[in-house]
């Protein structure tokens, strides 16, 4: 009886995220990143998520990140999609490489640096 009532609680926490991942997408498609962006975050703690989604996720971190100007972040995400073993065809993985090397060049002044220098 108890494994019927993980099964179904299971289900219904699948479903759960499912239509939260649905609506999160919505509101990114919509250009509001900042409300989509913790429900994303939210679906990481999601515990059964298929590899697909928590990939997924990672992707939509990344991108509304981006676009809330949070660069590290992005960063982050970004490489951590990459480094995924998700399959993508070569036009989303270049999109992605993009983002990526925008989101770098956001971090202007960071990467060079140096707080040891003297004369900066």
């Amino acid at each position: 009886m108890a494994d019927d009532d993980e099964a179904t609680s299971s289900s219904a926490e699948t479903e759960s995220a499912r239509e939260a991942f649905s609506r999160a997408v919505d509101l990114a498609k919509a250009g509001d990143y900042a409300a989509a962006l913790p429900v994303f975050q939210q679906l990481l703690e999601v515990s059964g998520v298929p590899a697909k989604a928590y990939d997924s996720c990672i992707a939509n971190i990344a991108i509304c990140s981006h676009h809330l100007g949070d660069h590290a972040t992005a960063l982050t995400y970004t490489a951590m999609f990459l480094d995924s073993s998700a399959s993508l065809e070569p036009a989303e993985r270049m999109a992605m490489l993009e983002m990526f090397f925008a989101s770098y060049k956001g971090q202007t002044g960071i990467i060079f640096h140096n707080p040891y220098n003297e004369y900066s």
